[in-house]
């Protein structure tokens, strides 16, 4: 009876986990000015941004510069221009680093 009650949680464990995994981490590195286009029957949903000059930080900035949710065939744009790459030391090169949660 024992066995049967361990299986049947390592059952249950194994399902939580296979739900779970229908969703998944995602980065994108978008540079200043470009664009992305959202595959089909996916949902990007926006966990986090950062912009980077390539040096070894991330500067963090607000999502609102983003929309939050992304559907199939949506384009993601990566503004030209945020008050916050003044804070990087090389300007040319601006890279959106996008931390997304997607859903299938």
């Amino acid at each position: 009876m024992k066995s049967l009650l361990q299986l049947i949680i390592l059952l249950w464990i194994f399902t939580l986990i296979a739900f779970a995994a229908n969703d998944s981490l995602l980065i994108q590195r978008v540079y200043a000015g470009n664009s992305i286009i959202i595959p089909n029957g996916v949902e990007w949903n926006l966990n986090g941004c950062f912009i980077s000059d390539g040096s070894a930080y991330n500067i963090a900035i607000r999502k609102e510069n983003f929309k939050q949710i992304y559907k199939g065939t949506d384009t993601l744009r990566a503004p030209i221009y945020i008050p916050e790459m003044e804070l990087l030391s090389n300007k040319n090169m601006v890279q959106y680093i996008l931390y997304f949660k997607v859903k299938k």
